[in-house]
């Protein structure tokens, strides 16, 4: 457990704590854990697992996707993959060549990212009918 003294602080200061925290905590990859919204990083991962692939080809698949709105790091990469792994969202694919390691999306895998699509219809639902009626 960490303990901050805050003073002299802002809302945004909070906010970048609290993220740094949930981040850094390795305890979860949800944004909100209450609604169970995925990071946009995890989200896209598990969409690019849906084929096997090895680390390059994962960052490759995110920035096509984002058309370069999201760049991985390797860093970044292989710390969610190990977090996914742990959490049996994610599973290497062994095919005997010794190439590079490749992951697949798992059953609980799918489900995560479906569900995830769902919330996203859901917001996007709402969103249009406010954002909508008021053109």
């Amino acid at each position: 457990m960490v303990f901050i003294l805050l003073t002299n602080i802002t809302v945004s200061d909070i906010i970048i704590t609290l993220t740094v925290t949930l981040y850094t905590g390795g305890k979860t990859l949800r944004d909100n854990a209450r609604s169970g919204a995925l990071t946009e990083v995890t989200f896209f991962i598990l969409l690019a697992l849906y084929t096997p692939r090895h680390g390059y080809s994962i960052m490759k698949f995110v920035e096509e996707k984002t058309r370069g709105r999201l760049i991985l790091g390797a860093g970044s990469l292989y710390g969610a993959i190990k977090t996914l792994e742990e959490r049996n969202w994610i599973k290497p694919v062994d095919d005997g060549s010794g190439r590079k390691k490749e992951y697949v999306v798992t059953g609980i895998g799918k489900e995560i990212a479906e569900t995830e699509l769902k919330r996203l219809k859901e917001l996007s639902s709402i969103a249009e009918e406010i954002i909508g009626g008021e053109r």
